[in-house]
């Protein structure tokens, strides 16, 4: 395991039982004091550059996670991505993040957000990046399984009481026995209280 993702580990592990803490400490307060969500589902899509592959353009990124308001600033959730990196490979990361931010309190909020997790990297022979998407022609392929996490920031802008644009920006990295994995998301979708 390289130096930053053990780094990256140690961070994110520190910071979740903070957070959880804090989310218990107010568990005996009602649980929507006009606060924000109780729960978020979120959809995201766009661009990906890959800093290791410099003969491709942009790939792309489509995702969705779902997540609880522990705290007063800060949201677990779970996500998964499907990223289209080459006409060859395809990455689909499973993670846990924390983020920090008031949604639904603002006009425009700022976010802060961290993930860990597994990229699941996929190499098939295919020849567009729709293919990738949608989970390439059928046929063999290799896998590999990686230990990933991500770092970035964001702002959403209330649409509704109930809907928020999001904005973001994620650097993403992910090592494996074979394969390393780093590059720059822009993520713009949708944020829905539940």
């Amino acid at each position: 395991m390289r130096f930053s993702n053990t780094l990256a580990v140690t961070i994110f592990v520190g910071i979740l039982p903070l957070t959880t803490g804090a989310g218990m400490a107010g568990a005996s307060e009602p649980a929507d004091k006009g606060k924000g969500p109780q729960a978020v589902l979120r959809f995201r899509g766009g661009p990906s550059f890959e800093h290791n592959n410099q003969n491709t353009g942009p790939a792309w990124l489509g995702g969705a996670s779902a997540g609880v308001l522990i705290a007063g600033q800060a949201t677990v959730m779970l996500g998964i991505d499907r990223i289209s990196l080459d006409h060859s490979r395809a990455a689909t990361p499973l993670t846990l993040q924390i983020e920090l931010s008031k949604p639904f309190q603002r006009t425009i909020t700022p976010s802060f957000v961290g993930g860990l997790g597994a990229y699941i990297v996929e190499i098939v022979h295919t020849t567009n990046d729709l293919d990738f998407l949608l989970g390439g022609p059928p046929g063999p392929r290799q896998t590999e399984a990686m230990l990933g996490w991500y770092l970035g920031a964001g702002l959403s802008f209330r649409i509704s009481s109930s809907t928020m644009f999001d904005l973001g920006l994620r650097h993403q990295q992910a090592t494996g026995h074979y394969d390393y994995l780093s590059l720059d998301t822009i993520d713009t979708g949708f944020t829905f209280r539940l």
